[in-house]
């Protein structure tokens, strides 16, 4: 194996993946197997992390379309003559229902669950 020097790994620092085998070699000539390994390990991990990033931002981007299809949403959005128990037992009042408008929606939003249970109800 040929020395490598500090400042021939300085400028790839952090780029050790599958794709670039030769400079693996070079990590593992001056830092040795198990730092080569280590990084050659968060390479792939960090390439296998774009793809599911993907797909959540497919999730998300889906949720934001559909967010004002949603009944139950809607429903609580539109009673404005809803008046709910205090949360707490002192010094909290009563609040309306329509309050909680923007985190019902964002709720449904983030999550995928509440789709899936609306499906089943229309199918059934």
């Amino acid at each position: 194996m040929p020395t490598i020097g500090y400042q021939t790994l300085l400028p790839h620092t952090g780029t050790c993946s599958a794709l670039s085998r030769s400079l693996c070699v070079c990590y593992r000539a001056y830092f040795g197997e198990k730092v080569a390994i280590y990084f050659s390990w968060l390479g792939f991990y960090t390439l296998m992390l774009v793809p599911a990033s993907i797909v959540g931002l497919i999730v998300f981007i889906y949720g934001l379309a559909t967010m004002s299809m949603d009944v139950s949403s809607n429903e609580i959005c539109d009673s404005s003559d809803v008046i709910m128990c205090p949360l707490c037992d002192i010094r909290c009042g009563y609040w309306k229902l329509n309050s909680s408008c923007l985190y019902s929606k964002v709720s449904v939003t983030a999550s995928a669950c509440s789709k899936c249970s609306k499906l089943r109800m229309t199918v059934k």
